[in-house]
């Protein structure tokens, strides 16, 4: 058994609690993938994202349409997708604006603007679709989540029979949802994306296809890609194990996109900014664990945007949270300290340094930093004595970035599981829209706050939601609320 097959398999096994022979169901399941002839555009996109996604975890997935319309897809799947016309297919995906008739359930993929399309009954009734491959995408990897369903019907999850639903107003508004336009060229300087994996890579591949890419942006992975990341990774197919995560990442965003300028840092994101203060205005997050999520937070961003997965049984939940320090809403740090006292800044302070919290209170008061408590520091968190050495003779915060630095906690969140393919790709989908919106018109980005779907039901816009701050979280200290308002004026 290949690693991404085991992956799909121990997903499978904790959402449904191992009560379904899934080894068997995902080798004799069978999609068709329609294309209608001469589709372009929205249909194409859509089709593209949904082949790439399937054969993720699917070994019968038979392609009815142009080969030649499959070679934007490059190097992003295996030539393993049949086109021979042998046998009944399982389920039907139909991508354009023809009808076909089969023999098994059909589902009608179709979008314009924002909005996706997905029926049981009919092709797409939004002619001439208007142009926007993130309303394409969506519909895409969603047509996939209904796959996923069909294949494991024991999860009991809502079936789409019938579905228009957008990426801006999330369904409350008449679909199609046309405007705001998409620039032509989306800005990203002073932006970061921690995390180049799975969420990481749809996130890329969302913004790749959305428009033309400026600016400097900062990509944070230690990892390399190996075999089992195929089972999720959007861009992880072909011959790339081995190779670094965010260099992968950044290859990919430069093609085509001369005035982008990546750069990369294959360390994790606690390591690098031990030494260096957080110089990006916003920061993607699209890690798998806990203390890096609060470790981006806990550097005061001006605006941090978190795309996050989690299979438990029965539940495939995913979601999009937007993080500014300067408002009411939660920040992220908030809803891990739900039930409990958030630790203080002397408390942070003391595991970012690995002194004790008495100690790290009596140096605040107004020590000055020694070669030995540097060193000391540097031997507690394992950052490089060079690094830090300009600490020496100045106040003890300089070690800590003023009153708010990174604090770096070792502990590190217990492996997750691996998600189901088509949940990062919709969190990656969402992540880009959010960002394009907030470009082309600040007063269209619909999450505020939070929003928490789950990939077995419906999409609704009761999803998106305020989450107020936690009482006693971090980010209600005026420490924070000051070093906020100086850093971004506000």
């Amino acid at each position: 058994m290949s690693p991404a097959a085991a992956k799909t398999l121990s997903m499978v096994d904790a959402l449904l609690g191992g009560k379904t022979d899934a080894a068997s169901k995902l080798v004799s399941f069978r999609v068709d993938v329609r294309l209608a002839a001469g589709s372009t555009g929205n249909a194409l996109d859509a089709c593209l994202v949904a082949l790439n996604l399937l054969q993720r975890f699917l070994k019968r997935v038979r392609y009815k349409g142009d080969k030649k319309a499959l070679a934007p897809l490059g190097g992003m799947h295996p030539k393993k997708i049949s086109s021979g016309s042998e046998g009944d297919a399982s389920m039907t995906l139909v991508f354009g604006d023809e009808p076909v008739s089969t023999s098994g359930p059909t589902l009608y993929v179709g979008s314009s603007g924002w909005s996706a399309y997905l029926s049981e009954a009919r092709p797409c009734g939004w002619n001439p679709p208007v142009r926007n491959r993130l309303g394409a995408l969506y519909a895409g990897a969603l047509a996939v989540g209904e796959v996923f369903k069909a294949v494991f019907p024991e999860a009991m999850p809502e079936k789409i029979r019938h579905l228009e639903h957008d990426l801006v107003t999330h369904g409350r508004a008449r679909q199609p949802v046309i405007r705001p336009d998409i620039p032509r060229v989306l800005d990203l300087s002073d932006f970061a994306i921690v995390g180049c994996g799975a969420v990481g890579q749809a996130l890329g591949l969302a913004l790749k296809n959305t428009a033309r890419l400026s600016g400097n942006i900062m990509l944070f992975d230690p990892d390399a890609i190996d075999q089992s990341n195929e089972q999720r990774y959007p861009l992880g197919l072909g011959n790339v194990s081995g190779i670094n995560k965010a260099q992968y990442l950044a290859a990919f965003l430069q093609q085509d996109n001369p005035l982008l300028v990546p750069g990369i840092v294959p360390y994790k994101y606690e390591d690098y900014m031990g030494g260096y203060p957080c110089m990006w205005s916003d920061v993607a997050v699209c890690v798998d664990n806990v203390w890096t999520r609060i470790n981006v937070q806990g550097a005061v961003p001006r605006t941090v945007w978190n795309g996050w997965t989690d299979v438990s049984p029965n539940s495939l939940r995913y979601g999009v949270s937007r993080h500014v320090l300067g408002n009411d809403n939660a920040c992220i740090a908030c809803y891990y300290y739900p039930d409990g006292p958030s630790p203080s800044e002397s408390d942070m302070n003391s595991i970012r340094t690995g002194l004790p919290r008495e100690e790290v209170e009596r140096l605040a008061a107004g020590a000055t930093c020694t070669p030995e408590l540097v060193e000391r520091v540097s031997k507690n968190t394992g950052i490089p004595f060079q690094v830090l050495k300009g600490a020496v003779g100045k106040p003890f915060h300089a070690l800590l970035h003023g009153n708010c630095g990174v604090f770096n906690q070792r502990v590190h969140g217990a492996g997750v599981t691996a998600p189901a393919p088509h949940q990062p790709m919709l969190v990656g989908i969402m992540l880009a829209a959010q960002l394009v919106l907030a470009q082309a018109d600040p007063s269209a980005v619909p999450v505020e706050s939070l929003s928490e779907f789950d990939a077995l039901k419906i999409p609704s816009h009761l999803c998106v939601f305020r989450s107020e701050k936690h009482p006693r979280c971090f980010c209600n200290e005026p420490a924070y609320k000051k070093a906020y308002r100086d850093k971004w004026g506000a």
